[in-house]
């Protein structure tokens, strides 16, 4: 059977490959990885490959300012093998360009998410014909865990917080918002609308403390985060704080996403923010509001009503179709 190599360099990219090399490996594929220690982190360790072993290549694209991905592609090119790009997430989706407007190197196909990325991208100059939209292998996985395994896991997880039954659990996603700041602002202190000195920490607790045992998902540089009176995530899996939190609050990362995916409640922060912007969270304006219009990233603050997140079924599926058949071209 043929020989897929794997390259990464992100770590989003990882819940987007995961599914589909369990996929691929079913079908009999060798896959061999190329990764940095980020991807690995999030991935795993795997069997090491290189690129004139294999017979097509699958790559998450880097931002441009690292440029990993480039050389890969071009040497793939110069030996007459295949590959396949994948855009795991909305943010950052203009990675296709160098800042100067050059388009960086394509893979002979791009998977990605939806239909909004997909138009976006031919506005932005991108060939219509690169792109195939597959959804998300990730949100696809998510959205398929039975109603048992979920109240298993959330029992167990749970559990180990010590969090009582009855009692119901608020997540807080926090991210990193403007790092060249000093001290780089975060979702957890920036301020509100309302007031210069309420940050989002203050105001979730001031709306939701009285209902919910409140806890904060740190990003992975907020390492002294901790504030009184709150539980701080930064070791259980996604699919844990999927199955045990009732209730998300957030901004722009996939993992809110992922939880209205989950069917789990889900506020979008971005009506109270008066100083963020799609743009600060590298995302284009025109395709943020389609996001929030739809129901991908939660419900806003104050709406009352808002679209239910579509699903991604089939996106595995469609992956490793097209994967089979770049294959049989060459």
């Amino acid at each position: 059977m043929s020989n897929i190599l794997v390259h990464a360099r992100e770590i989003g990219i990882s819940k987007v490959l995961l599914p589909v090399i369990d996929a691929l490996e079913n079908q009999g594929y060798q896959i061999f990885f190329d990764l940095n220690h980020f991807a690995e982190k999030s991935m795993g360790s795997h069997p090491k490959g290189i690129l004139q072993d294999a017979d097509i290549i699958i790559c998450g694209y880097d931002i441009p300012e690292n440029d990993a991905v480039s050389s890969v592609i071009l040497e793939a090119k110069k030996l007459g093998i295949p590959s396949l790009g994948i855009l795991d997430t909305w943010t950052g989706i203009d990675r296709f360009w160098y800042s100067d407007g050059r388009m960086r190197p394509m893979t002979d196909k791009l998977a990605v998410i939806d239909d909004a990325s997909a138009n976006w991208l031919v506005e932005r100059g991108a060939p219509k014909n690169w792109i195939v939209v597959t959804g998300h292998p990730g949100l696809e996985k998510a959205g398929l865990v039975s109603i048992d395994e979920k109240n298993r896991i959330r029992s167990e997880v749970r559990r180990k917080l010590g969090i009582e039954e009855g009692n119901k659990l608020l997540l807080l996603v926090s991210e990193l918002l403007y790092p060249e700041e000093r001290p780089p602002i975060s979702l957890t202190n920036i301020s509100v609308s309302e007031s210069n000195t309420m940050t989002v920490l203050d105001w979730v607790e001031k709306s939701f403390g009285k209902d919910y045992i409140l806890m904060v998902r740190k990003y992975p540089k907020e390492n002294d985060l901790q504030p009184k009176g709150w539980l701080v995530d930064d070791s259980l899996s996604e699919e844990e704080i999927l199955a045990a939190a009732d209730l998300f609050i957030g901004l722009s990362t996939t993992m809110m996403a992922y939880a209205a995916m989950y069917s789990v409640s889900v506020i979008n922060l971005f009506t109270i923010l008066d100083d963020w912007r799609p743009e600060d969270g590298l995302i284009p304006e025109s395709l943020w509001q389609n996001l929030i219009s739809n129901g991908i990233l939660g419900k806003p603050v104050n709406k009352s009503q808002f679209k239910q997140a579509p699903t991604h079924y089939g996106a595995t599926e469609t992956i490793c179709r097209i994967i089979d058949g770049l294959v049989k071209e060459t």
